[in-house]
């Protein structure tokens, strides 16, 4: 498994390095970003994520947010 995950991470940061025309550290630290964009939500969704008041069960909502800060982070 841990083999997989660091294959599948390479290719993510490939993938983003040579669609989005970044460097490799730059792809490194957008993965990371997105990763924690996305999981983020998820693992504080009784904590954190409901003490400011965002449903962690709005989809539609989460997506616009990530969204929002991604196409921001890239200009």
């Amino acid at each position: 498994p841990v083999t997989f995950a660091l294959e599948v991470g390479a290719e993510v940061v490939s993938s983003l390095a040579n669609e989005l025309g970044l460097s490799e550290s730059n792809a490194r630290q957008f993965a990371l970003a997105l990763l924690a964009l996305t999981w983020f939500p998820v693992i504080h969704r009784n904590t954190l994520v409901k003490g400011v008041e965002i449903d962690p069960d709005d989809r539609e909502s989460l997506k616009l947010f990530a969204t929002g800060l991604l196409r921001g982070a890239l200009g």
